[in-house]
């Protein structure tokens, strides 16, 4: 779909708040990255240390947000010192490279497994696009179709798709609806 004719569905600021890392501050990171006997169970599976972080990161931000982020451990130095401190010897501070992304992407489905929730998958447009129909004609306004479709994403236990493809997928049912309208 052509980038100008794709609906603006939120600002700038509201994208970041939606697809940025969480900013914990102590108590986040005190609560989010806890874990329990069978997370440990889980964490005992990776090697190195380094893998063992990236899984407590990636847990505790997909606890507190359902979602999964791209970064590298050297975004994030005051979480890792964190876990650092909390659950391993201190000298690991300085992790900065970070695991390949087939690791990465099997730590995804390990979480994702652990929580019973989908990853997103373009199989998944047409019944959104249907789910989405049903909205506009309740809920007119975008903004409020929007939050009405986050909450259905949380619902079904479906992560949400990036901005661009929900910008697609409701800029193609407008354009659907706006056309039966028409008729």
């Amino acid at each position: 779909m052509n980038r100008k004719n794709r609906i603006t569905l939120l600002s700038p600021p509201e994208i970041d708040e939606l697809y940025n890392l969480p900013n914990f501050n102590t108590q986040d990171m005190e609560f989010f990255f806890s874990l329990s006997d069978s997370d440990y169970l889980l964490i005992a599976k990776y090697r190195t240390t380094k893998l063992k972080i990236y899984f407590i990161l990636q847990l505790g931000y997909f606890r507190a947000t359902h979602k999964f982020y791209n970064f590298k451990l050297e975004d994030v130095p005051t979480e890792v010192a964190y876990l650092a401190t909390k659950y391993f010897d201190n000298s690991v501070r300085t992790i900065i490279d970070s695991p390949y992304r087939v690791i990465i992407k099997s730590q995804q489905e390990v979480i994702l497994k652990l929580y019973n929730y989908a990853d997103w998958s373009n199989v998944l447009i047409p019944k959104i696009m249907a789910h989405l129909a049903e909205l506009i004609r309740y809920y007119p306004k975008v903004e409020i179709a929007l939050g009405e479709l986050l909450k259905y994403f949380e619902s079904e236990r479906i992560m949400i798709p990036s901005y661009r493809i929900l910008q697609d997928i409701f800029t193609k049912v407008l354009s659907n609806h706006e056309a039966q309208l028409n008729h």
